[in-house]
């Protein structure tokens, strides 16, 4: 499947996004390609010096005495892929930022979700000159009779991030489990556990660990 989209937050950044995916039947399994790549550039009050002095600034480096400091560029692509066969599902990909600003996005806080192979729990490895690995395994206990219950594991390793005087680097390590009431009173009910450690090298940040328990339940409506 083919995808492009378009968007632009107004004085600060216009994106554009083209994507591609696309499953293939193995003989022995699937294998599940995911690429992605946007192309980020200033937009109004964002694009002009006077502009910025205002406040329509993004993060990232610009070196020292930049004149462009704070304006929106950025380019980023990415690669996964899935190999799946018989409720394993083993992922490897790879994410890399050119460009003097961070990727722009929405910012949200922890409930910022970019459409990132990088979209991890804590971390977003967004930074600008990142390079980010990504590796996961997922596996589907209904392969081994216990219907409802998933589990996943992944792995994000950033580095070259754009500093002054510093080799910058993060990872996060995910952990996820979820499960779903199959029969009885609470059928339907899902309860997910999300457990996350990230660490990075950047002075003034600290290590973090977060456990997430969340309940949910889906009411059908026909």
């Amino acid at each position: 499947m083919l995808q492009y989209y378009y968007g632009n937050l107004r004085d600060f950044y216009k994106q554009h996004f083209l994507g591609l995916t696309h499953n293939w039947q193995l003989p022995v399994g699937s294998l599940k390609t995911d690429l992605r790549y946007f192309d980020s550039d200033s937009d109004g009050e964002n694009s002009s010096a006077s502009g910025r002095a205002e406040g329509y600034v993004s993060s990232g480096y610009w070196g020292d005495g930049s004149s462009s400091k704070g304006e929106v560029d950025n380019r980023l692509w990415s690669a996964l892929f899935t190999y799946s066969l018989s409720g394993h599902a083993l992922s490897a990909g790879y994410q890399k930022i050119t460009g003097n600003s961070d990727f722009p996005h929405i910012n949200q806080g922890n409930g910022r979700v970019p459409y990132l192979i990088t979209n991890a729990q804590m971390g977003k490895f967004t930074s600008a000159g990142e390079n980010t690995w990504v590796a996961g395994y997922a596996y589907d206990f209904a392969k081994a009779g216990v219907p409802g219950l998933k589990a996943s594991l992944t792995y994000y390793s950033g580095d070259n991030i754009d500093d002054a005087g510093s080799d910058r680097r993060e990872w996060e390590r995910d952990v996820r489990v979820d499960y779903v009431v199959q029969s009885g009173l609470f059928k339907g009910v899902g309860l997910t556990w999300r457990n996350a450690v990230w660490r990075g090298n950047d002075v003034g940040q600290r290590d973090q660990d977060e456990n997430r328990l969340i309940v949910n339940y889906s009411i059908p409506l026909r």
